[in-house]
């Protein structure tokens, strides 16, 4: 399964542009959903530095991502996730979401 999660308000509290604390277990279920084979991919309106930084957080506690802010493909078909997590709900495609 590919899961998408935003940073901000997902990962950690919403602080943007700053790195708000990380909400409990989000870090420990994620590498968990990593280890059980399925890709974790960061999808976020964080670009170049805030985003640099994001990543460097998410690394520092041992979360690293297979694809972030990227439209993976499917054969002839764009698929971004199979699973979105944003703002702890979650969203299957198709769904719409406000930020």
């Amino acid at each position: 399964m590919i899961i998408t999660v935003d940073f901000d308000g997902t990962i950690v509290e919403h602080m943007y542009p700053k790195i708000g604390k990380p909400f409990p277990f989000a870090f420990d279920a994620s590498k968990a959903i990593q280890n059980k084979g399925h890709q974790i991919n960061l999808w976020t309106y964080g670009t170049d530095m805030e985003l640099d930084k994001a990543l460097k957080y998410c690394h520092s506690y041992g979360l690293e991502f297979y694809a972030v802010n990227k439209k993976l493909f499917l054969g002839k078909f764009i698929l971004i996730y199979t699973l979105m997590i944003e703002i702890l709900e979650v969203f299957l495609p198709g769904e719409k979401f406000t930020d």
